[in-house]
């Protein structure tokens, strides 16, 4: 049988919500998606689905909405416990704990401390815990199939985060995709997401787009908009020719 294939691309910006939105407008099943991460335990959250238009191309686009103040600040252990006590399958679990490794592992190199020691703030947020789980939950849904995205352009200029004014591209985005090929230049701002190139790092190759027979599109739509380019990711699940 032909190979499966789930191709990438980051016409605009690459975060995990992103992704989410892209796959869901790709045809994964909302209420299987849902089901899945109900099992993380994690306190009330909830999806929000609107289909938008983004320079005159239909996508969905999602937020991840959780009820009362921003809980503390975890740490990779936190983490890793709330995957393991959760009800996803065992690749998955073992995708998830590598995804939050991997970005625990680039922030204590940017912060010169070590792995255990990360508090991560943004990440460790309800919202960024359902955008990696939904990744690995997607590709679950998926069947996981050869997966393959398109070098990123990482955006410029600077990005306000829990730590201060950074440089775009943040230095855990930089850390996190060491060793694969990306694309200087983009737009005005932050591109790719730490979560973004977690997932890029941990769940895709990189590199030319296979030649491949066209499935089923997606969209998923980002909240920044620009002026030179369409702040979209695409997903393609295809077959290999």
């Amino acid at each position: 049988m032909p190979q499966r294939l789930l191709l990438l691309e980051p016409i605009g910006g690459l975060a995990g919500d992103m992704f989410l939105a892209a796959a869901l407008d790709l045809g994964v099943d909302r209420a299987d998606l849902e089901a899945q991460l109900a099992t993380l335990a994690l306190p009330g959250w909830r999806l929000d689905v609107r289909r938008i238009e983004v320079n005159a191309i239909a996508a969905i686009h999602v937020d991840v909405y959780v009820d009362g103040p921003p809980g503390p600040a975890r740490r990779l252990a936190d983490l890793t416990a709330i995957v393991e006590s959760s009800g996803l399958s065992p690749r998955s679990r073992a995708a998830a704990r590598d995804l939050f490794t991997r970005l625990a592992r680039a922030e204590a190199k940017v912060h010169g401390c070590g792995v255990e020691e990360v508090h991560f703030h943004e990440v460790g947020a309800v919202d960024s815990i359902i955008d990696v789980c939904g990744a690995v939950v997607v590709m679950e849904l998926l069947g996981w199939p050869r997966a393959v995205a398109s070098p990123p352009e990482l955006g410029s200029g600077f990005v306000k985060t829990a730590h201060g004014l950074l440089p775009v591209p943040p230095p855990a985005v930089l850390e996190l995709l060491v060793g694969l090929p990306v694309r200087p230049g983009g737009p005005a701002g932050e591109a790719v997401t730490p979560t973004g190139a977690a997932l890029l790092a941990g769940l895709f190759e990189l590199g030319p787009l296979p030649a491949h027979r066209p499935g089923r599109i997606g969209y998923g739509a980002g909240t920044a908009r620009w002026i030179d380019r369409p702040n979209l990711v695409r997903l393609t699940l295809g077959e290999a020719v």
